[in-house]
């Protein structure tokens, strides 16, 4: 009868904790009818409320000008209402949380902050609609799609692209990312993504495929999404290639591998044995990502040539320096600047 009663004390206690838990949750996350019931002020006195934008996509941008960390924003809040701000079906606005509004014009006169702002005079923290969202801090940034679902700004510009355009090149990874964590149906990544490009059928299995090229047609990415007969996800699976790629051979031979060694990376790394270093080779473009060499695990050995697809553009050489694998690196070492290679050019460079 005691350990029943036990047992019954325990079960009971369990689901006391998970209901205050889904409780924490629930408030720290912003409710959608109340953010849509709200009702605030542009910034000239003007009501504003997102219940006028439905079926828009509204990014929301909670401010001040006093807030340094929000400066940080301002670049890529400008690029996007640059790229988006004509579309009829995007709106962009900021909150600012500044005691006055005149600092806020002021500011935004300043800094070519062109998009709508709101504002309550006096209210700062209470914002009534930064209030709705539950915010804490700033800067706190929030996507509204156009389904009227609220999510918090965490993909940067990936989450806008795939808000207004559907799966692209530059937002495969959120969409992935949405459709494989929470599962989504067959009907949900239509709404998402849009309509696939083709549809396969194999083992009771329907796969939609979905094939994205980026902006300067460099680059490629292929979704594919399964589902079952009922139109549950099943699974998911992507690639991603380099289109025309220049083939680019490396060679960095054993004398000058030494003398690298013995001139420039050993006399500046006094106290660490250089055969314990992890020495590779960097192809760094203008405003793309870094492709390593080889790789990061291992430093290159002198005399192999080693083989990398690149794709077409300038790029600057240099050798890093890292003191273990998946460590930043500490020293880097230029070793050719500004080298063009074109679509399908076979380029071998030698280091002797």
């Amino acid at each position: 009868m005691k350990l029943r009663r036990n047992y019954v004390v325990m079960v009971v206690t369990m689901v006391v904790v998970l209901v205050l838990v889904a409780l924490y949750w629930r408030d720290r996350e912003p409710n959608q009818r109340r953010v849509f019931r709200t009702v605030t002020t542009t910034i000239d006195g003007q009501p504003w409320s997102l219940a006028n934008y439905k079926g828009k996509v509204v990014l929301i941008d909670f401010w001040a000008t006093w807030c340094g960390p929000c400066k940080a924003w301002e670049d890529w809040l400008r690029q996007t209402s640059e790229r988006f701000g004509s579309r009829d079906d995007f709106i962009m606005v900021g909150v600012a949380l500044d005691e006055t509004a005149g600092p806020v014009n002021a500011y935004c006169k300043e800094h070519s902050m062109e998009w709508q702002q709101l504002h309550e005079p006096g209210k700062v923290w209470k914002n009534s609609l930064f209030r709705a969202f539950k915010g804490k801090g700033i800067p706190y940034v929030w996507l509204v799609r156009k389904d009227g679902s609220i999510e918090k700004l965490q993909y940067g510009g990936a989450q806008v692209e795939g808000a207004l355009l559907g799966i692209t090149y530059g937002s495969a990874n959120d969409m992935m990312a949405k459709i494989n964590n929470s599962r989504l149906p067959r009907d949900k990544v239509r709404a998402l993504c849009g309509e696939p490009d083709s549809v396969s059928r194999d083992k009771g299995l329907e796969t939609w495929h979905y094939k994205r090229v980026s902006e300067d047609n460099t680059r490629v990415v292929m979704v594919e999404v399964d589902f079952d007969e009922t139109g549950a996800y099943a699974n998911l699976r992507s690639q991603r290639r380099i289109l025309n790629a220049a083939i680019l051979t490396l060679t960095i031979g054993k004398r000058y591998w030494e003398n690298l060694l013995s001139t420039q990376i050993g006399p500046n790394l006094t106290g660490t044995a250089t055969e314990k270093l992890v020495i590779t080779v960097q192809a760094a473009s203008a405003g793309g990502a870094a492709t390593v060499i080889g790789n990061w695990e291992e430093s290159l050995v002198p005399g192999r040539t080693y083989t990398a697809q690149l794709a077409p553009g300038t790029y600057d050489f240099q050798v890093v320096v890292v003191e273990k694998p998946g460590a930043g690196p500490v020293m880097t070492v230029p070793l050719l600047e500004k080298v063009r290679l074109r679509q399908n050019e076979h380029k071998e460079l030698r280091f002797d």
